[in-house]
């Protein structure tokens, strides 16, 4: 049974939790993988249902949603001197304002790493965010880069940057927009190269934000508003992703 560990998190306690299960219900054996689960083994099928009413999996859920599924994490300034941003809560608190916002969605991985080490592997994910530092109005905040439509596996691809330097206080917003579109592209085109058209939101996005910078900078000529710097938009991923599907095609 695998059980998901919320960005990678289990404490102590837990830890001393997964081993009596695992020697109550298995064989004694833990298995952790890198999408930051935690593997019980070796469990017989009548005993599933009696495992599946222990406590800890409330905390570490057998059935969790889609958008926590494949949630991913490095470790970020709590404990790496490497990282620019808190990674992990900036995870989780996401990770929740989507499942609020966006509802129920097909399961989609979103990697984020603190800094371009890139120990989440944020360009193998559907949605990938890099730590960066970002200006306003004066102050030092956290932001990132996104990309999009990257996968891992025997078919792996990278995935597409579509902006840099977001303040991080602007991305639920973003991807709120990112995983709306995602949804309504694959109920009109069925799922296939799913991952690839993903990339394809970026022109939406592109046409949105562009909007609401001409908006802003007409503001700003007129007194009403303070200048900040803008997410920067890179590469043209549409082209990319139309690329990509003539070739699986």
């Amino acid at each position: 049974m695998g059980l998901k560990t919320p960005v990678g998190r289990v404490s102590g306690d837990q830890l001393l939790e997964l081993a009596r299960l695992a020697e109550s219900y298995g064989r004694g054996e833990l298995r952790f993988t890198p999408s930051q689960n935690v593997l019980i083994p070796h469990i017989p099928d009548a005993r599933i249902g009696d495992l599946t009413q222990e406590p800890l999996l409330k905390a570490l859920p057998y059935n969790p949603p889609e958008v926590e599924r494949g949630l991913v994490s490095c470790t970020g300034t709590d404990f790496c001197n490497l990282a620019l941003i808190d990674t992990k809560t900036r995870a989780m608190a996401l990770a929740r304002e989507l499942l609020q916002k966006a509802g129920g969605i097909r399961p989609l991985t979103i990697r984020w790493s603190g800094c371009p080490a890139s120990c989440g592997n944020h360009h193998t994910a559907d949605i990938g965010l890099q730590g960066c530092k970002v200006k306003v109005n004066g102050k030092i905040v956290d932001g990132v880069h996104v990309s999009v439509g990257g996968r891992g596996g025997s078919d792996p691809r990278a995935a597409a940057r579509i902006l840099e330097d977001l303040p991080c206080d602007e991305l639920p917003e973003v991807l709120e927009r990112l995983v709306r579109f995602f949804r309504a592209r694959r109920a009109r085109r069925g799922p296939r190269n799913e991952r690839v058209r993903l990339s394809g939101g970026a022109r939406s996005h592109r046409a949105s934000l562009s909007r609401r910078r001409r908006r802003d900078d007409r503001r700003a000529e007129g007194g009403g508003a303070r200048r900040r710097r803008r997410p920067r938009h890179r590469g043209e991923p549409l082209a990319l992703a139309r690329a990509h599907e003539a070739g699986d095609r």
